[in-house]
């Protein structure tokens, strides 16, 4: 089969149980939106959901993230203009919430909507480099070079970029809201630094 008659990857599954998580625990949203974006859900339905709930999320006082519920979510999505594919919206949000086994397996779900949109872009690039080697219009010269530069792209390509901007705004919207990541070390204004210790880090004190 030539690549672009390969179905991209994608779960499903895994989107339908992330969305009905966010539902379900709202707390949990902005530790998702540190993995996923609605660029990395394949389904429309899907995204339009993912989209509806962020949306709503960073509408909403932080002392009420935890009300966020179905109906303000179809609410916002009534009045946004966005439209579903499908005709039953109420019965396809049910099926939403019921997918999901564990709002607390969250992270789980969020990795495999990542890893999937990830595998995605390198199934793009690949389409890319393929069209490269088939056009008649370059020589066999050119068609190396071009080939080389695409195949060093793809192999430096980082994992997960995004517009700094978007991050601080993030970063500013989450502080807003009293949203704090990490592990308290219990001095307050080295966690005003820090935010709290992560995963994965390895912070050093010296005096």
């Amino acid at each position: 089969k030539k690549i672009n008659e390969i179905p991209l990857p994608q779960s499903l599954v895994a989107e339908a149980a992330l969305i009905g998580s966010m539902i379900l625990d709202p707390t949990k949203i902005a530790h998702i939106l540190e993995i996923v974006n609605a660029n990395d859900i394949s389904d429309h339905d899907m995204r339009v959901w993912f989209t509806a709930i962020e949306s709503v999320w960073r509408n909403t006082p932080a002392a009420d993230i935890s009300k966020i519920d179905a109906v303000a979510i179809r609410n916002w999505l009534d009045s946004s203009g966005l439209k579903l594919d499908t005709q039953d919206e109420v019965g396809q949000l049910i099926k939403i919430i019921e997918s999901v086994p564990s709002a607390e397996n969250y992270e789980y779900y969020a990795g495999i909507v990542k890893s999937k949109s990830l595998e995605r872009d390198l199934y793009r690039e690949v389409e890319r480099i393929s069209e490269i080697i088939y056009n008649s219009g370059l020589t066999l010269e050119d068609k190396q070079s071009a080939f080389e530069q695409a195949a060093l792209q793809l192999q430096t390509k980082p994992s997960y970029t995004r517009p700094i901007k978007d991050i601080l705004l993030e970063c500013n919207a989450l502080w807003e809201k009293g949203i704090d990541y990490g592990l308290p070390t219990g001095f307050k204004a080295l966690d005003d630094m820090l935010g709290g210790l992560h995963k994965g880090e390895m912070i050093v004190v010296a005096g």
